[in-house]
C-alpha cells in the first residue's frame, strides 16, 4: 500500500505538508527531505489550526509508548509488546478502523468519516476515543499533525524508523456509528491524564503499598480483564467466569469495603472463589506472586522493582498475610488470624538470616524463641513458641530437622554450637512460598484443624499426635520427638459418648457441667490433648451452629455456639 492510497481513502489527496513541525511544503518535496527530516501531515481540510478546519475527513489517535523515566525512547522490543498489545485491543472494538499506520513508538489509527459533522460532535467522539484507548491526549485537535506515512522517523538519526501502512480498509464512517460508545461518560471521566497514564509511560512506584493500593483499588479489575484476558462481558455484576467453563452467568466484581476491588465466582464447579487482581492473574495465567505483579505493571506500564529472589518470594509472602487470605482463605485466616504478628515477625528475621538448603529448592534461617519473644515486646517465650509451633502446624512454616542431610554440614555445626552455648530454644525454619496451591492446601488442611477441635491452648505433641499422628508431631515439635503418649482416657471418651448418644450433640461447656454435676475432677489438659482422637474414633466433627441447628437441637443460647456432632449428620444439614 502506498501513501497515495492512503491519502485519496482519506479523501484529502493534497493535504498541508510540514517538515519538522514548522515548515509548510508540499508532497512534490517529500522524497527528498524523507530521511532527514520529520515528516507530518494535517489529515483534516481547512489550515494549520483548529478553528480553521471546515471539513472533518477523520477521527485519529496516536497510540504512543512513550518514554522511560530518564527520558529516553524505550527498546524496539518493549515497544512492540505495546503495539501487540493495542492491535488486540483494536480487534476487539466495534469499529474497525479505517487505516493503522505503524511508527517507532506505536500506531497511529484513523477512522474515516463519510458524512458532514459538527466540531462539537467530532470533538465529542474524538474525545471518547482516546479515553477508551488511552491513548495520548495531547493528539486531540481537529488540526493535529500526524506522522506522513511512507516516511523514516528520525528523530534518532542513528537508528530511523520506517513508517508504514499495515492496514487500509477505505471504509468511513458517520457519527452514529459510534453511538455505543458512552461518549458523555467516558469523554468527561476518562480523559484526565493524572488517573489514565498511557501504557509504558512508566509510572514508577518506589513502595510496595503504593503499589498494591493502585492495582487493588485504582486500577478497574473488570476493564482489565475485558482488555488483558478476553473478559467478554457488559455487566459487571454478572457474567460468565473465565476461570473455569461457565455455561451460566456465575461471576461478578465488586468493591470490598477496604476499597479493593474483588473478583467473585458463586459456581461450585470453580476452584477460583474470590480475590484481588493478583490473585485472579495468578489463577488465569498460573504465575507465582511477584511475576504475576509483574505482569500487571507491563500491561498497565507501571515500574517496580523488588529484591533478590529470596527474600522477594519472604516480601510477597508478607503481602499476601496483610492483603490476600482474609479475603480469599478464610479458613486459614480464621485458624492463624491471632498469631500473624508472630509470623511476620519470623520473616522478617529470615530476611536478614537467610542460607540455602543442599536441595536448593528452600533456604534455611534460624531463630531463638526467646529473641522472637522480645522482638514481639513479650517477657514470656512460652507463648512465641507455641504460636510457632500452631503456625507450622498450619503449614505457614516448617521446622527442619536439623540432622536432616538437607541441611548443609557447617551451617548444622554452627547452630549446634548456638544450642550448646546460649540456650535449647533455638529452631531452624523454612518458610515456603505462599503460592496459591501452596494456600490451597493450607485451607484444605485448616478446616481439618476446626473440624478436630484443635487450638492453642495447651497445645502440645500430645495434641498433634492425638489428632494425626506421632510422625506430624515429631515435625511439629522436634525437641520432644518419639514422646509416647498417655493412653486415652476412657472416661472421659464414654462420657462424650453417652452424651452425643443422649442429645445428638455435645459443647465443652455440657462436658464440663457434667463433671461437676458427678463431682468428677475436670482434666481440662487431657480434654484438650485427647479431644482430637475422640474426635476421630466417634466420628464426630466440629461446627458452628446455624438458625436451623439450634431449632434441631433445642439449644437455648446467644449467637451461634460451637458444637461437636456425628459426621453424617453435619453432611446432612
Amino acid at each position: 500500500m502506498k501513501r497515495t492510497d492512503f491519502l485519496n481513502a482519506l479523501g484529502n489527496a493534497s493535504p498541508i505538508c510540514l517538515s519538522n513541525h514548522n515548515k509548510i511544503i508540499t508532497l512534490n518535496n517529500i522524497e527528498s527531505l524523507n530521511g532527514t527530516h520529520e515528516l507530518h501531515y494535517i489529515p483534516n481540510l481547512g489550515g494549520k489550526k483548529a478553528d480553521e478546519i471546515t471539513q472533518f475527513k477523520t477521527f485519529f489517535i496516536d497510540l504512543d509508548s512513550g518514554k522511560d523515566k530518564n527520558g529516553d525512547y524505550f527498546p524496539l522490543s518493549k515497544v512492540s509488546e505495546y503495539k501487540e498489545q493495542k492491535q488486540k485491543q483494536l480487534e476487539k472494538f466495534p469499529i474497525y478502523p479505517s487505516a493503522v499506520i505503524e511508527t517507532r513508538n506505536g500506531l497511529q489509527v484513523y477512522w474515516f468519516i463519510g458524512e458532514p459533522i459538527s466540531r462539537e460532535n467530532w470533538q465529542r467522539i474524538e474525545n471518547a476515543l482516546i479515553a477508551y484507548f488511552n491513548a495520548d491526549i495531547k493528539v486531540k485537535s481537529p488540526a493535529n499533525q500526524m506522522r506522513l506515512p511512507d516516511t523514516f522517523w528520525v528523530k534518532d538519526k542513528n537508528n530511523p524508523f520506517y513508517c508504514k501502512i499495515i492496514s487500509l480498509h477505505k471504509r468511513s464512517y458517520s457519527e452514529k456509528d459510534f453511538d455505543f460508545l458512552d461518549i458523555e461518560k467516558i469523554s468527561s471521566i476518562k480523559l484526565n491524564p493524572e488517573k489514565f497514564k498511557k501504557i509504558l509511560t512508566s509510572k514508577t512506584f518506589y513502595n510496595y503499598q503504593d503499589l498494591f493500593d493502585h492495582i487493588t483499588k485504582e486500577v478497574d479489575l473488570f476493564q482489565y480483564l475485558r482488555d488483558f484476558y478476553d473478559l467478554e462481558a457488559q455487566n459487571i455484576n454478572s457474567f460468565k467466569c473465565i476461570a473455569h467453563n461457565d455455561n451460566n452467568p456465575s461471576a461478578s466484581v465488586f468493591k470490598s469495603k477496604d476499597g479493593i476491588w474483588l473478583y467473585s465466582c458463586r459456581a461450585t464447579s470453580c476452584d477460583f472463589k474470590i480475590g484481588n487482581i493478583i490473585q485472579v492473574v495468578q489463577h488465569l495465567s498460573k504465575l507465582p506472586r511477584h511475576l504475576a505483579i509483574q505482569k500487571i505493571c507491563s500491561d498497565l506500564g507501571l515500574e517496580f522493582t523488588e529484591d533478590a529472589e529470596q527474600k522477594r518470594i519472604l516480601e510477597d509472602n508478607l503481602k499476601v498475610i496483610k492483603d490476600d487470605i482474609k479475603y480469599s482463605h478464610p479458613k486459614l485466616y480464621s485458624v492463624i488470624y491471632r498469631y500473624i504478628p508472630t509470623l511476620t515477625v519470623l520473616h522478617y528475621l529470615a530476611m536478614d538470616n537467610l542460607v540455602y538448603a543442599n536441595n536448593e529448592d528452600e533456604f534455611l534461617f534460624t531463630g531463638s524463641t526467646r529473641y522472637l519473644a522480645r522482638m514481639l515486646g513479650r517477657h514470656d517465650k512460652k507463648r512465641t513458641g507455641e504460636d510457632l509451633s500452631f503456625l507450622s502446624l498450619a503449614k505457614m512454616l516448617k521446622k527442619v530437622d536439623i540432622e536432616s542431610d538437607t541441611v548443609p554440614g557447617r551451617y548444622r555445626d554452627m547452630v549446634m554450637r548456638l544450642k550448646r552455648e546460649n540456650e535449647r530454644y533455638i529452631n531452624t525454619y523454612s518458610i515456603p512460598a505462599y503460592t496459591l496451591e501452596h494456600l490451597r492446601k493450607c485451607e484444605d488442611f485448616a478446616n481439618v484443624i476446626i473440624e478436630k477441635g484443635i487450638r492453642k491452648i495447651e497445645f502440645c505433641y500430645a495434641t498433634v499426635a492425638n489428632a494425626f499422628g506421632s510422625e506430624l508431631a515429631d515435625e511439629i515439635f522436634p525437641q520432644a520427638k518419639n514422646t509416647v503418649c498417655k493412653d486415652l482416657d476412657m472416661n472421659l471418651y464414654n462420657v462424650v459418648e453417652n452424651l452425643i448418644a443422649q442429645k445428638s450433640y455435645v459443647t465443652e461447656k455440657i462436658i464440663r457441667e457434667y463433671y461437676k454435676e458427678h463431682h468428677m475432677h475436670w482434666p481440662e489438659k487431657t480434654f484438650i490433648c485427647q479431644m482430637p482422637i475422640i474426635i476421630t474414633k466417634l466420628g464426630l466433627i466440629k461446627i458452628r451452629t446455624n438458625k436451623k441447628l439450634k431449632e434441631q437441637y433445642g439449644i437455648i443460647s446467644s449467637g451461634y455456639p460451637n458444637i461437636f456432632i456425628k459426621k453424617e449428620t453435619a453432611l446432612a444439614n
